[in-house]
């Protein structure tokens, strides 16, 4: 694009409206502020849209990176993209305080604050009305006031208020069942926050701060561990950091550079924009003042020892050094200069007041206002959704393809390998063709007859258990924790609930104990295996003068405790193997603790059992890989009459 040619060799213009009222109720400066970041904004797109410039022509140069976000949001009103070489405002960002709002509400039902920032924010939708009336009626918490029947809310509000409700009573009780990550990527799913971000102008740096957000919350998890009150106090302990927002655009791409003038310099752009040239400088008035040369002079009551000397000798030298700082970002432009004047006479602006001829500056006033506030959803042609009927007949593959009707593992677990060790024919329909059969696995009685279960299925039964045995700890009433666990599974807990959990959770707490320098629950792991990678969870690592030992728990029926630890044992092998490797740390031990019974039964883990469990997973890797049809996955001759595959699998 060809830029428009100026008689001068520098153009100067001056983005400020004379007179500008202020509005009742709001402080002169950030009215200012705001303004004059709608004026930039404006003007950006003016000239692009005149095709004099182009986004990655004009640079923002600021001298401290406060305040940057208001000027952010600006240039996402107008669909203008930029990138913050600078950084900062994540925590500043919209987004961000909408789903701090949710989490604390969450962890405190009495903070009507941030629970009316989350009722207002797009997770709800909430209508300031709604918001009043429910005010109006709680008197203890607005939480009191969303169960009563309140005339004066028409049905829409109704509506989202009760969807509120849902929500906040589901994670209270789910806060402190799952870690921080979880629990933020189910409220965002849940409440299809993301989604109706990306149907906002900014929706995808809001959708992208969303998922840093997010890593933030995995790290947490990982180092920490916190509750989600310490996760609340972590996040406050960081809002005034200069954490940037996600990464979306490049600094290379055409886009509108934001940064501080320290950075700038070296650097020259067609197009300078200095905002902010009314900001008062930051002068401190400390009690005591050092001079090199002349020693302490001190402040006190009315007495001045030495002191006006001193700080006539600072204040001089910070205004010079003011002084090179602005000349430093004027000379960064080298086509047009633009300068952000709004505001009182102060800082840079009073630095360059009569210093300027103004018959030869442009002056810019008015903000052009650009009809980007709102956009309609597109909806597609009828036509484009009718299915074409093709002209032509499909003919068979002139020749093969690689790697069609092939399934593709991105990684492998370890579940899969022990399918695949019990028969080959069911991995094939489970994890290769994947087919939807979601049938109630029996349970077994002691003599491994089939039994029907009047309780949980024992798949819900197992993860239950394993949820609990993964928040347990001492000092924790574990009545009332595996009371919340069923609830947070969306099941009664009844009676009868109770009995059946009752040994499960009994047969684990005659073994638990908290006698180790450290111990690890639920720690996921990826141990590379050729050339891909096999994963697992191990349910518990105790570590005790410096080795480790390695606990897996099970809640199968124990009818043949035999047959299970054969099942069982390169599960228990693999994580063995996996642990030392990745953490250097020697395993002395690796056991099952079948809960239902209470046994607690060890494998061998020797170096050569470990060595050869793991060639044998690589075999399997490679074997699927290379092999895709059903005639190669034989099944198991003393097959299970449970198994759901049973009746396809039996079909010629």
């Amino acid at each position: 694009m060809e830029h428009y040619i100026s008689p001068n060799e520098i153009d100067v213009e001056i983005l400020e409206k004379k007179d500008l009222e202020v509005p009742d109720n709001v402080e002169a400066s950030d009215y200012y502020r705001h303004y004059e970041s709608r004026l930039i904004a404006s003007r950006i797109r003016e000239l692009v849209s005149d095709g004099a410039f182009e986004y990655g022509d004009f640079a923002l140069l600021f001298r401290s990176t406060k305040s940057i976000d208001i000027y952010e949001r600006a240039l996402r009103e107008y669909d203008i993209p930029y990138y913050n070489i600078s950084g900062r405002g994540f925590f500043q960002s919209q987004e961000i305080i909408d789903i701090m709002n949710a989490l604390k509400a969450i962890s405190n039902r009495y903070d009507t604050i941030s629970t009316i920032g989350f009722l207002r924010s797009p997770m709800v939708g909430l209508s300031d009305k709604g918001i009043y009336w429910l005010l109006r009626y709680g008197e203890d918490s607005i939480l009191e006031a969303m169960d009563i029947d309140i005339l004066y809310i028409d049905k829409v509000d109704r509506d989202n208020i009760a969807r509120a409700k849902e929500i906040l009573n589901k994670f209270m009780i789910k806060k402190s069942l799952h870690g921080i990550h979880r629990l933020t990527k189910e409220l965002i799913d849940q409440t299809y926050y993301k989604e109706t971000l990306l149907l906002q102008r900014g929706g995808k740096q809001a959708a992208a701060n969303l998922y840093k957000f997010m890593d933030i919350a995995r790290d947490f998890d990982n180092s920490i561990a916190g509750s989600l009150e310490d996760f609340i106090d972590y996040i406050d302990s960081l809002e005034n950091t200069d954490e940037s927002q996600a990464k979306i655009e490049t600094e290379d791409a055409d886009v509108v550079k934001i940064m501080t003038i320290h950075k700038s310099k070296g650097l020259q752009f067609p197009v300078v924009i200095v905002p902010q040239m009314s900001r008062r400088f930051n002068y401190q008035q400390p009690y005591a003042l050092l001079g090199k040369d002349r020693g302490i002079g001190i402040r006190y009551d009315d007495k001045a020892i030495l002191y006006n000397e001193l700080k006539e000798d600072l204040l001089q030298r910070e205004n010079e050094e003011n002084q090179r700082i602005l000349y430093v970002a004027m000379t960064r432009a080298k086509e047009r200069l633009m300068i952000g004047n709004q505001g009182n006479i102060m800082g840079f602006k009073a630095m360059i007041k009569g210093l300027i001829d103004m018959e030869q500056v442009d002056i810019i006033e008015d903000i052009k206002e650009q009809d980007v506030s709102k956009r309609s959803v597109k909806s597609f042609q009828e036509d484009l959704l009718k299915p074409k009927t093709l002209k032509w007949k499909a003919s068979p593959l002139a020749r093969q393809i690689p790697g069609y009707n092939r399934r593709s593992f991105s990684n492998f677990s370890i579940s899969q390998y022990m399918e695949f060790r019990q028969c080959r024919r069911r991995f094939f329909m489970k994890y290769y063709k994947r087919l939807p059969f979601h049938g109630i696995k029996m349970d077994r009685d002691m003599k491994g007859e089939l039994v029907g279960s009047k309780g949980l299925d024992p798949i819900t039964r197992g993860n239950i258990v394993h949820k609990f045995c993964e928040y347990y700890r001492e000092g924790i009433n574990p009545k009332e924790l595996i009371g919340n666990v069923v609830k947070s599974f969306g099941i009664d807990y009844s009676t009868d609930i109770m009995r059946e959990l009752n040994p499960y959770i009994e047969n684990y707490l005659r073994y638990y104990n908290e006698d180790y320098s450290h111990f690890y629950v639920e720690k996921e792991f990826y141990l590379k295996a050729g050339d891909n990678y096999i994963s697992g969870v191990i349910d518990r690592i105790n570590i005790k003068d410096g080795k480790a030992e390695i606990l897996d728990f099970k809640t199968n029926r124990v009818y043949n405790k035999k047959h299970l630890l054969n099942i069982y044992e390169p599960q228990l092998q693999l994580y063995a193997h996996a642990f030392q490797q990745i953490s250097g740390i020697e395993v002395k031990t690796a056991k099952i603790l079948f809960l239902e019974t209470g046994d607690l039964e060890g494998v061998d883990i020797s170096e050569d059992e470990l060595e050869k469990n793991f060639n044998n997973i690589k075999n399997f890797i490679q074997f699927v890989i290379e092999h895709s049809s059903i005639e190669d996955y034989e099944k198991n001759m003393d097959c299970e009459s449970d198994c759901k595959y049973r009746v396809l699998c039996n079909i010629r």
